[in-house]
This record gives C-alpha cells, structure tokens and sequence, in this order.
C-alpha cells in the first residue's frame, strides 16, 4: 500500500486514506503481530480496540482511525501512570 515516508507529498498527489496493516504497524511503531491484538476480534483485555475494515479480500486500517486509536492508547498510559 503506502510507504512511510517524511517526504512531502506533491500539491497534484493524493494523500491514502486506509493502509494496510504492515504500514500502520509501522507507523504506530510497533509490530503488525502485535497491533492485530487490538482488532475487534482480539484477544480479551486489549484496549482500546482499533477499527480495521476490508476492502475485498485486503485489511485496512484508515489513517483517522490509527491517529484516534494511538490518542486513546497515549490517554490510557497517562491514566495508569
């Protein structure tokens, strides 16, 4: 899907709305393996839970619902610490 990138993007090139899991992982810096475990269909305990949808056959994860996740996760540490 999309690759990581700080390169500013051209004014005619559209920004990817979904990526897919590998590239989301790699955003919120952790593995995809262990992102999987916030889907809605985890395991028990893993909260907040991140909204994925399929696009046939593919996951995807939208970049809203990844910054919105990673907010709730950053909001939940802070609650414990």
């Amino acid at each position: 899907m999309s690759a990581v990138s700080l390169v500013p993007r051209r004014e005619n090139e559209v920004a990817p709305l979904v990526d897919d899991l590998k590239t989301a992982a790699k955003l919120a810096g952790c593995s995809d393996r262990h992102l999987r475990k916030f889907f809605p269909d985890g395991p028990p305990g893993y909260e907040p839970r991140l909204p994925v949808c399929r696009i046939g056959s593919r996951l995807t994860i939208r970049r809203a619902a990844l910054e919105a996740w990673l907010a709730a996760v950053e909001q939940q540490s802070t609650l414990q610490a």
